[in-house]
């Protein structure tokens, strides 16, 4: 889903928190600061959250969600890497570009020369326990996290700049990690800072976790590549030069 928010019934539900209630900026991408942790105004993808819903139980909270009446403006979606370049989307972090030698020159004076392009699939993360995070207020407000994580460090820093606070204010420990497959590494930022943040305003433990359909939906996965190739080589199969771009569909965000 791609448009402009319209409009938000938040009927029959207790207690939320919306963009505007965020005190401060909470990124939760692991570097390129461009995934925020609720849609504000626009949403850029099937999946992504726009409230958050604080209840006395995950039943609750998932009862009190389905309340929720949203309605969409609908924009016109960009899902593959042609779609992206005809509408000028732009590179994540670059282009960036790496070069040894004279690859052209190479390519030219090769006995040999061959063009294509090769498309890799993306994959979705199957981590053997869904993503989970909690989170106790401490002292001072400081912030105790437990997370699933493979990242335990992005977490502290991820929930240190959502509460305003430096990272020696943040706690993070990992219980166990069942399984990432590089699933866990950054998708759990979110629900880290979702819990980090209710339990600061709140005063009280805060518990989350997906649903294995909410998570497949919500969460980034690897992705999607497509490479266009141009190669040298001798009568003997040896390459001289190549060139190659590697164009990656990452969505709305790097991650």
């Amino acid at each position: 889903m791609h448009g402009d928010i319209t409009s938000l019934d938040l009927d029959g539900v207790r207690a939320v928190l919306t963009a505007s209630d965020l005190q401060y900026d909470c990124d939760v991408s692991p570097a390129a600061h461009d995934q925020p942790l609720l849609a504000d105004g626009v949403v850029h993808y099937l999946g992504q959250a726009v409230f958050l819903v604080v209840a006395t139980s995950h039943l609750a909270v998932r009862k009190a969600a389905r309340l929720t009446v949203i309605e969409y403006a609908e924009k016109a979606a960009v899902l593959t890497i042609d779609q992206a370049m005809e509408a000028g989307s732009r590179f994540e972090g670059g282009p960036v570009v790496w070069s040894a030698g004279d690859a052209s020159g190479a390519i030219k004076n090769a006995a040999h020369s061959l063009s294509g392009s090769i498309k890799i699939g993306g994959q979705g993360h199957f981590y053997l326990e869904g993503q989970v995070a909690l989170a106790f207020s401490q002292e001072g407000g400081d912030m105790f996290v437990h997370s699933s994580t493979q990242h335990p460090s992005e977490i502290q820093h991820k929930v240190a700049h959502s509460l305003g606070l430096p990272m020696n204010a943040v706690r993070v420990e990992a219980r166990r990690m069942g399984g990432g497959f590089g699933g866990k590494e950054s998708q759990v930022n979110a629900l880290a800072v979702a819990c980090a943040v209710v339990a600061s305003q709140t005063g009280q433990p805060c518990k989350m976790r997906y649903d294995r359909d909410d998570d497949i939906m919500i969460t980034g996965k690897r992705h999607g590549f497509r490479i266009n190739y141009t190669i040298g080589y001798d009568d003997f199969g040896k390459i001289s030069g190549i060139i190659f771009t590697h164009l990656v569909r990452c969505g709305c965000h790097r991650i």
